[in-house]
């Protein structure tokens, strides 16, 4: 289909002001931004200072599935199931002391698609020099976490346990900052990111991180390669309510197109569940990324809410935010000192869900009467001493 141009011009800023007035009938109030948890407060009616966001290399974004291997030939079956169901790439890790990985990788052609493994240290990678992986090893890229090979940092946890934005990305900026200062710059870097329905400000924090990698970029004088990676959480899922699950992971997967992402990972809502997560579920979330790229025609993206003064406005304040965040966490000893800003956050969480200021959809409003299948939630993953932020158990 062809596309179209529309000649829009450039609207003033006194001009967007007084419409905004007119539409919403002289509510000042509703113009000024506020978020305290976020510790975020922002006046929409006032010039928005532009930062600049650095361009992505690649525009588009790869429909991801991730697994974390328990069962080596379980996990084979799974992954040649969802990459005949739209995934285009694989990030995998495994909770074994030794995964056997040719087992993982059976019948799996990664010469065709993205694979990515996530290790613990070089010593895990001498699998690869077997003779039936070592065809396999120059199509995989391979993320530690840890050591002087350490190139993929997660705020994944972090976001999960309730953190604020700046704290994520403080984290982030941190640790890679630590990273260059005591090993050699890596070839690219990775950085995962959990996303949740606050859709503004998510896309906006992933707007913000890639200008502030610039930022070290200035003060490292190197350039750093890096992708995105952003995975849906669990926090706001609920297991009695199924389907309203798959708007949730809507709103979130198009904010993380939509902020930059380069690799989007669309968890099934019941992956944390007793039973793990089923055929049906992992279709269902692998089919929104499938969606999004070829219904919604966002296969790739190039910043498409640049300009957007109320986007920029929150990009600006989450980088200035954020900034502060790393040069008053430079002078941490270790990373768990982050601890006490994200217990605050959390409670405050909590604290607005129990008394309904939040509220969310079959969780503690409206929740489901139909007759459905429940499942319960298993054991729930913790870090920094706190176990994931899950809602519908709080």
């Amino acid at each position: 289909m062809p596309k179209t141009i529309l000649p829009f011009r450039e609207t003033d800023q006194s001009e967007w002001i007084k419409q905004l007035h007119k539409e919403l009938q002289n509510q000042t109030d509703l113009l000024v931004y506020k978020d305290p948890i976020e510790g975020l407060e922002i006046d929409l009616t006032k010039e928005v200072e532009q930062i600049g966001i650095p361009s992505k290399n690649n525009p588009e974004w790869k429909n991801i599935f991730h697994l974390e291997v328990s069962d080596e030939k379980i996990a084979n079956k799974i992954l040649l199931a969802v990459l005949m169901q739209g995934a285009t790439g694989l990030l995998l890790s495994s909770n074994k002391n030794s995964c056997n990985w040719t087992e993982v990788l059976a019948n799996i052609e990664v010469a065709y698609i993205d694979c990515w493994i996530v290790l613990k240290n070089q010593t895990e990678l001498s699998q690869f020099e077997q003779e039936d992986l070592l065809a396999k090893k120059s199509h995989i890229l391979f993320l530690f976490k840890e050591g002087v090979e350490c190139n993929y940092f997660s705020a994944f946890d972090l976001h999960q346990i309730g953190a604020t934005i700046s704290t994520q990305l403080g984290f982030l900026l941190l640790s890679l900052h630590r990273s260059l200062e005591s090993t050699e710059l890596k070839s690219n870097y990775f950085f995962e990111f959990g996303v949740s329905t606050q859709y503004f400000l998510e896309l906006a924090k992933l707007r913000a991180f890639r200008h502030l990698i610039s930022r070290l970029e200035a003060i490292h004088d190197v350039k750093i390669s890096f992708e995105l990676i952003v995975k849906t959480g669990f926090s706001n899922k609920s297991l009695k309510d199924p389907y309203t699950n798959l708007l949730r992971q809507a709103t979130e997967a198009l904010s993380a197109v939509a902020g930059g992402c380069d690799a989007l990972c669309i968890q099934p809502y019941d992956q944390l569940s007793s039973a793990g997560s089923d055929d049906f579920s992992r279709r269902m979330a692998l089919n929104i990324g499938n969606l999004i790229q070829e219904e919604v025609q966002m296969k790739s993206n190039t910043d498409p809410l640049k300009d957007a003064r109320t986007v920029e406005a929150l990009t600006t304040a989450i980088v200035h935010q954020a900034w502060e965040t790393l040069l008053a966490a430079d002078e941490f000893e270790n990373l768990t000192d982050f601890k006490p800003a994200i217990e605050q956050a959390r409670e405050s969480r909590l604290q607005k869900f129990k008394t309904g200021e939040q509220f969310l959809i079959g969780v503690n409003q409206f929740e489901n009467t139909f007759e459905t299948k429940v499942k319960s939630w298993g054991t729930i993953p913790a870090a920094f001493g706190f176990p994931y932020l899950i809602y519908e158990l709080a």
